[in-house]
Order: C-alpha cells, then structure tokens, then sequence
C-alpha cells in the first residue's frame, strides 16, 4: 500500500485569460437580474421548470444558491460575452475570453480577437452591469478547479 504526502487531486481545471470585469461585492442573483435582465419573479419561474424546484419552497437562500450554481455550471458564453466564476476566481467575471484550457481537453481555445469589437463588447457589458464610467475592464488570467 502507498501512503502519499502532500497535494492530491482528482479534479479538473482549467485556465483563462478575459478581458472584463470583476466583481467581486455583488451577490450572483444581483449580478443574474442586471446581466440577463430578470426580475425575481423570472429567477423564480425559471427554477420552477427545473424538476427539483418544481413543488418546493422558494426562499431567497434558494434563488441565491440557484443563481450561484448558475454561474457556476455555466462558466458560458451568453449574448456575445463570456464568464468566469467559481473556485479560484474570486468573485464573478464578466468579459471576453482570449484564450481558455481546460485539463480535461488537452486543448488551449484561442480566437482572434480585433480590438475594437473588444471595446465594443466592454462597453455593452458596462452598460448593462451599470458600472459607474470610473471602472474600467482588464485582461485577468487564472486557473481553477472544474
């Protein structure tokens, strides 16, 4: 029998490299109703189609743990913009990826990226997250666990 010493893992993980915005005080459910445009009352329907939530209480842990695994699951592209969250980031960001792999893969994503749609995009999701004109996007890199 072998007895190990140190760091073990069986876990995934995957590395990135976004342009966008950190935001690290906001709750998910704050940050889900301003990005994707949705009330509380959407949140709550939406989880009524899931077949857990179907005949369950709804609290607001629920719709914040709900929206959290959202993030979290997704790590997606959505409406033109991508997002990164989960452990390793702290907080929740929201950009444009350059490059992404994934260990589970073996593969690194690149795309070419022209710089003014990079404006464009950083400027769409400004305005929808409400961000005051004094924050600005920037390139973060990292890797986290899947």
């Amino acid at each position: 029998m072998k007895i190990r010493n140190g760091f073990v893992s069986n876990s995934s993980s995957s590395s990135f490299i976004i342009c966008g915005f950190k935001l690290a005080e906001e709750k998910p459910v704050d940050i889900m109703k301003k990005l994707l445009k949705l009330t509380k009352e959407d949140i709550i329907a939406e989880m009524r189609l899931k077949p857990y939530w179907k005949d369950r209480e709804i609290t607001n842990y629920a719709i914040e743990d709900y929206c959290s695994g959202y993030f979290y699951d997704a790590c997606f592209s959505k409406d033109g913009f991508d997002i990164e969250y989960g452990e390793g980031v702290d907080g929740i960001i929201i950009g444009k990826h350059i490059a992404k792999f994934s260990s589970e893969i073996n593969d690194i994503s690149t795309e070419e990226i022209n710089l003014e749609d990079l404006e464009k995009t950083m400027k769409e999701i400004k305005e929808k997250l409400d961000l005051p004109p004094e924050v600005f996007a920037k390139i973060y890199t990292g890797t986290k666990c899947c």
